[in-house]
């Protein structure tokens, strides 16, 4: 609490970057499986989140795409 640089330089709250899980993940249109499937990201793929819901992200791609992952396969 007394290092409000440190705050200004990593903001945690608006966005973290994380990896992807595993052998991948499918990245969906919403936060439920009934969503459409946008695209897939392989293991170990960096990815930002946006948002949090339901046990669901929503996470940006290297490449600016944006779409919802389940949450146990987004690892910190």
């Amino acid at each position: 609490k007394n290092a409000p640089a440190a705050e200004a330089e990593t903001p945690q709250k608006a966005t973290s970057v994380k990896k992807v899980a595993g052998s991948g993940v499918t990245v969906r249109s919403g936060p439920g499986k009934s969503n459409k499937s946008l695209f897939n990201l392989s293991g170990g793929s960096q990815v930002t989140v946006l948002d949090d819901s339901k046990g669901w992200l929503k996470i940006k791609d290297a490449q600016g795409r944006t779409g919802w992952a389940y949450k146990s396969y987004i690892k910190g």
